[in-house]
């Protein structure tokens, strides 16, 4: 053999390159697989599988609500310790609902029963 063939430098650099190639398609492909399943998945709702109603109460009331809550039903308002450890209890979970009309709907009816404005 001609040892000049060997040592061309075209030759030397297809073979190291190629190992190289051949992992970057692997997983270049193996990464748009995982794109696309993805893709399936977000697709696989229906409009009668989303309550459009509670949504848009979620988005638009609930932070009116909030505002409602947190300034009614603050712990500093009140002056009896009782109603006070109430109110921090009450508080906790409004902060834990703030996006949820529903679950502040229910914490307005209970803090009704509970607590009251007036002293």
């Amino acid at each position: 053999m001609n040892s000049s063939v060997l040592f061309n430098p075209y030759i030397i650099l297809l073979i190291t390159m190629l190992p190289i190639t051949v992992a970057f398609l692997f997983f270049h492909k193996r990464k748009r697989l995982k794109v696309r399943t993805e893709r399936k998945n977000y697709r696989v709702f229906k409009k009668e599988d989303i309550d459009m109603d509670n949504l848009m109460n979620n988005i638009n009331k609930s932070s009116q609500l909030h505002k409602e809550l947190s300034r009614n039903y603050h712990p500093d308002r009140f002056l009896d310790e009782e109603k006070k450890a109430l109110a921090e209890e009450l508080m906790k979970e409004i902060n834990g609902n703030k996006t949820d009309y529903k679950k502040l709907l229910a914490l307005k009816e209970k803090a009704g029963y509970n607590l009251t404005n007036r002293e």
